[in-house]
């Protein structure tokens, strides 16, 4: 890990699975609706990669956010599991809508 880079807490809502993996995970809550998003970006500039994720227990659905439009679609959230797998693009981000 970089230095000054701190990793997710142990308790943090969104957790790779693979903390080793090439990614920046960014934490945002919107301060009118309390609404938790994460952006996740591939920090690798020439390789495509996939990335799995845990969520806490509380989080009920996830959604993407649209880079098009800001719509949120819908992704292959694995609700029983708590758990994503997405794929990205070298140096591609994706921000996240968390439902609870």
């Amino acid at each position: 890990i970089p230095s000054g880079t701190k990793r997710t807490p142990s308790g943090f809502v969104w957790k790779a699975e693979n903390e080793n993996d090439p990614m920046l995970i960014t934490h945002f809550v919107n301060p009118i609706d309390s609404r938790v998003y994460i952006m996740v970006v591939n920090k690798s500039l020439t390789e495509n990669k996939v990335f799995t994720f845990k969520t806490d227990t509380a989080v009920k659905n996830v959604k993407e956010i649209s880079k098009a439009d800001g719509s949120e679609k819908a992704i292959d959230y694995k609700t029983a599991e708590h758990k994503l797998t997405d794929s990205f693009l070298p140096g591609e981000g994706k921000l996240y809508a968390l439902y609870k």
